[in-house]
């Protein structure tokens, strides 16, 4: 999952952005060379598994994979993690 290209976008990037990543998957803190999570690719492209339960996860700027699933229309209807902020 860590192999990098020349800008630093691993194999799980690329997985969670076509939405091929294992049942079993849990690197989602594994971050690219921009700092971006594999859980906010996921979160972005609606690549995230029923079951995540990683919504406080930062990247590097402080934006949590939450607030990137809400802009991106990709929350959960159960979502209750509300008390999060950026």
């Amino acid at each position: 999952w860590e192999l990098r290209d020349a800008r630093g976008v691993t194999v799980a990037h690329v997985a969670a952005e076509y939405g091929h990543l294992p049942d079993d998957f849990d690197w989602w803190d594994l971050a690219d060379a921009r700092g971006r999570t594999v859980a906010h690719v996921a979160a972005e492209h609606g690549t995230l598994p029923d079951d995540f339960n990683c919504w406080e996860l930062r990247d590097a700027r402080g934006v949590t994979v939450a607030h990137v699933a809400a802009e991106y229309g990709h929350l959960p209807d159960d979502f209750d993690w509300w008390d999060l902020a950026d």
